[in-house]
C-alpha cells in the first residue's frame, strides 16, 4: 500500500509545526503529488514500468495524449511542474541557500500542480 500525499497534506493542515518545518513538509508532500501524477499515466505508453528516473519523461506524456487544442496549455503546464519537481529537490537537498522557498513561490507551484493533477484526471479519466 502507497502512502497517499493527500494523506500527508490533511496531517499537516492540523498540526502546529515551526513555519520552516512545515514549508519543509509542504515542499516535500508536493513533490510526492508530482511523482504520483506521473505514476497515474497509463504504462502501455512507455517501454519500462513507472520509476522515480522518469518523472520528466512521464509528464511529458502527458502532451502527448491531449487532443491539439489542450497541448499550449498542457505543454506549458508540464514545463513549470518539472520546474517545481526540479527545484523541490533542490531544496529538500539543501542545494539552496534558504531552507524553504518563500510563501508567495511555494503557493504558485501548489496551484501549478494542482492544475496539472486537474488536467490530467480529464485526460485519463473518460467522458461520461
Amino acid at each position: 500500500m502507497r502512502w497517499d500525499p493527500s494523506a500527508g497534506e490533511a496531517e499537516l493542515a492540523g498540526s502546529e509545526l515551526p513555519p520552516v518545518l512545515r514549508a519543509r513538509c509542504e515542499v516535500l508532500i508536493l513533490r510526492m503529488r508530482i511523482e504520483q501524477l506521473a505514476r497515474q499515466l497509463p504504462d502501455a505508453v512507455f517501454a519500462t514500468p513507472s520509476r522515480q528516473g522518469k518523472i520528466a519523461l512521464r509528464l511529458w506524456s502527458i502532451v502527448a495524449l491531449a487532443d491539439t487544442p489542450e497541448v499550449p496549455i498542457l505543454r506549458n503546464q508540464v514545463l513549470r511542474v518539472q520546474r517545481v519537481y526540479s527545484l523541490t529537490s533542490e531544496y529538500l537537498h539543501s542545494r539552496r541557500a534558504g531552507l524553504v522557498p518563500p510563501p508567495m513561490e511555494l503557493m504558485t507551484w501548489q496551484e501549478d500542480v494542482a492544475a496539472l493533477e486537474t488536467a490530467v484526471q480529464h485526460l485519463i479519466t473518460p467522458p461520461s
